[in-house]
């Protein structure tokens, strides 16, 4: 009994006529495999979900009026006048992405290229907010349409129009385009500001696009503009000075060139770096104490809005059940591990019957040992070979790692059954025949 094929043979014999007990070993190894891949399969994907969450989601913030009690972008209200200094600290914090700006000024009139203008006879009027026409600077012409419009923002091609749900209309004179709503200060040759109009001042002024005109300001300063476009709109969602009024638009840059002093933005608008979502607390505790400082604003408090409730609503607790099933999966291994050890030293001892009639044909300690240690790893052998054919049928990638948590369960299987068997061969062949299994 103590050659090899014998043990084959009597192993096979004996798991035959404990069926139940055979299909018991297999399927638990092939369960084993299957929780340790779905469980790990689950931490990692559900990972890479909040990571491309994190790292994909926008958050938007503002500056408004310090006492709104219901701070709303489509509802500015009066008196929001940030400095440049504010926004300079907000652009050099590191933290701002995208930045979309609004700055205005009240107090100038457009006249024909060729008009004749007195300038000593204005002033007063500019000054007393008579017949002026108003100036909203931005530095994005497409955030302008984009936060102007309820709905998609579609840009045509074909017609040089921006065309919104809002009945927003930018119309480009021929040769002229979005891209060309810049400016670059030059301090050789003086260039003409591009311009796009409401079409009620163009009428009322005699003006029409394409045009060169020219504009007085407050400063007695007359500047060349060039009419690139007109634009039809209902009320425009800026600051409350300027929603209702037909207004000269301007690249934010070429009203800093002109204006006599900072300019103060009444719209500052922002989106924060991805790779900050998981510091919201600190950018707003940083950012707060921009807006806060003393001079931030011209006429009132600045507060500081920062629209993270997607993080706080979704992705916190996404990531707190994710650091739970994290926390969880070692004390689930370790539990798995000990069954494992525990039932094959079981699963041994109820085969003490056997092994007495193994012993009493001649098989010696180390071939009942060997026999019985090395049945039980093929049995889970046999188990872990369908758990991962289903682990691979349900898209589950076998890596070195799982592979390493796979064996670290089977190792103490294996580690198991020696020891049952090293019991079960250690006793006297006719006391284990007493053994009741």
């Amino acid at each position: 009994m103590n050659h090899p094929l014998a043990w084959l043979s009597h192993l096979f014999k004996d798991a035959y006529r404990s069926f139940v007990r055979t299909l018991l070993i297999i399927g638990f190894a092939m369960l084993t495999v299957l929780a340790i891949a779905y469980l790990q399969h689950t931490i990692r994907r559900s990972a890479a979900e909040v990571d491309y969450l994190f790292d994909n989601t926008v958050i938007f913030g503002e500056i408004v009026h310090g006492e709104t009690l219901d701070a709303n972008p489509r509802q500015p209200t009066m008196g929001v006048f940030v400095t440049q200094r504010t926004v300079d600290l907000f652009i050099d914090s590191g933290f701002v992405r995208s930045i979309y700006l609004e700055a205005g000024e009240p107090r100038n009139r457009l006249y024909p290229h060729n008009a004749n203008i007195d300038t000593s006879t204005i002033v007063s009027e500019l000054f007393r907010m008579i017949n002026n026409d108003m100036i909203l600077a931005i530095n994005d012409l497409e955030g302008f349409i984009t936060r102007n419009t309820i709905g998609t923002t579609a840009h045509e091609e074909t017609d040089s129009r921006f065309t919104t749900d809002m009945d927003l209309v930018i119309s480009f004179a021929d040769g002229f385009s979005y891209e060309d709503f810049s400016f670059v200060a030059s301090t050789s040759i003086p260039v003409p500001i591009p311009v796009i109009i409401h079409e009620h001042i163009l009428a009322r002024r005699g003006l029409a696009i394409g045009e060169t005109a020219q504009l007085v300001s407050q400063s007695r300063d007359i500047h060349d503009v060039v009419i690139i476009g007109s634009y039809t709109v209902g009320p425009i969602m800026s600051a409350a000075m300027f929603n209702n009024d037909p207004l000269i638009l301007m690249p934010l840059d070429a009203l800093k060139s002109i204006s006599p002093r900072d300019v103060a933005y009444v719209i500052v608008e922002f989106t924060i770096y991805s790779s900050f979502n998981r510091e919201i607390p600190r950018v707003r505790e940083v950012l707060n104490g921009y807006a806060l400082r003393a001079g931030a604003g011209r006429v009132a408090p600045l507060l500081l809005m920062i629209y993270d409730d997607e993080i706080r609503l979704v992705l916190r607790p996404m990531e707190q059940t994710l650091n739970l099933l994290t926390m969880l999966y070692p004390i689930a291994f370790a539990t798995l591990a000990l069954l494992s050890l525990g039932l094959a030293v079981i699963m041994l001892l109820q085969r003490s019957k056997n092994a007495a009639i193994f012993r009493s044909l001649g098989a010696t300690k180390l071939a009942v040992r060997v026999a019985y240690a090395g049945g039980y790893t093929l049995l889970c052998i046999i188990g872990a070979v369908p758990g991962m054919l289903i682990t691979q049928f349900l898209l589950i990638d076998i890596d070195a790692a799982l592979l390493v948590h796979i064996a670290i369960p089977f190792a103490c299987a294996i580690v198991g059954a020696v020891i049952g068997a090293v019991i079960i061969s250690a006793r006297p062949p006719l006391e284990l025949l007493q053994v009741k299994e």
